[in-house]
């Protein structure tokens, strides 16, 4: 029996995602969690065409909400970016999740969808305006750059004001360099999106999992990147090497965002590494977690790094894999096949 004839969905759930996805286009945070609800509705359903009550108030309030008159579409193009982007990734992690795709393949389809969205709600406008991608951002920044000067310039003294000259310094040097920093933001917020999508989806059908036919989600310690994701991530590095040889001007900001895109899930991976190892430890599991957890929390940017080099090395060695093959059973990959 197919698993979409065994789960109906209760009214009040399918009244949740219709309102969270209306209240995401006044609050667009909630986007990390309106295609899990999508997803969860439409995964339950006997029929897709619950799609059309299900999308539909999002997209009604986006015309009577947004300024439609505007001929730089800077209230209309953002909302409908994001809106479009949402249904895209419900619809992404619904089918995946519905074909046993695994969780990675839904947690990347999902980001895919968020950093296109996300993109298309910061540049579009000023694409089509010809004022260029990134003017907005830009005259943002230029705004509150001015701002700091003036409540800086007021509160100056002889001692600080060479601190102070110094820092607006590299605030000014921060903002020429907007586009480098913009790119490789909506690519962690789009992958930081497409993650907590796919859990917080498994946490909306996780009694519902079983008649669905869905596994269960694998343990944090035990995700593992496909080894496909490796030849995709040897395509990047290699084309940022290409465009570094040919002293291509774009190569700072496509550096930068390749390194975002690695960084996320390889950082990710570099965590559930070490919880791997914690776990295999003889005693304190839990005061370890806490620790680990908070230095990594406190000191991220300075962790970061290795982290991302800890995936790497799980990603290349399957440290993991033998280390289980050598004390008992090999456990399931959780973002490979249909584990998830």
């Amino acid at each position: 029996m197919e698993s979409s004839t065994v789960i109906k969905n209760p009214a009040w759930f399918l009244i949740v995602a219709m309102l969270v996805s209306v209240a995401a286009l006044f609050v667009p945070f909630l986007y990390f969690i309106v295609p899990a609800l999508f997803a969860a509705v439409l995964i339950r359903s006997a029929s897709p065409r619950i799609a059309l009550p299900l999308f539909a108030p999002s997209i009604a309030c986006l015309f009577v909400f947004t300024d439609l008159t505007d001929p730089t579409g800077s209230s209309f193009i953002p909302s409908l970016s994001l809106v479009l982007a949402g249904i895209a990734a419900g619809i992404a992690i619904w089918q995946l999740q519905k074909r046993k795709a695994g969780g990675f393949n839904s947690a990347f389809a999902a980001a895919a969808a968020g950093i296109l969205g996300l993109y298309c709600a910061i540049c579009l406008p000023g694409i089509l305006s010809g004022a260029g991608a990134f003017a907005a951002s830009e005259a943002a920044f230029r705004e509150t750059e001015s701002i700091l000067k003036e409540i800086l310039a007021a509160s100056a003294t002889k001692e600080t004001q060479p601190m102070i000259d110094q820092y607006l310094a590299g605030f000014s040097a921060y903002s020429d360099s907007i586009p480098t920093v913009i790119v490789p933001g909506i690519c962690m917020i789009g992958c930081a999106s497409g993650l907590a999508n796919t859990l917080f989806f498994r946490a909306f059908i996780r009694k519902q999992a079983p008649a669905l036919g869905i596994p269960p989600l694998t343990p944090f310690r035990k995700w593992q990147i496909p080894s496909s994701f490796t030849f995709g991530l040897a395509i990047l590095l290699v084309g940022t090497l290409i465009v570094h040889l040919t002293g291509s001007e774009y190569y700072s900001g496509i550096s930068t965002t390749v390194s975002s895109l690695i960084a996320f899930p390889m950082g990710i991976q570099g965590l559930c590494f070490i919880d791997y190892l914690i776990a295999r430890s003889s005693r304190n599991h839990t005061v370890k977690r806490v620790l680990i957890y908070t230095a990594c929390a406190v000191f991220l940017p300075l962790l970061l790094t290795m982290l991302v080099m800890a995936g790497c090395f799980e990603q290349v060695f399957r440290v993991r894999q033998k280390l289980d093959r050598g004390s008992g059973p090999l456990l399931n990959n959780p973002f490979r096949g249909d584990d998830n």
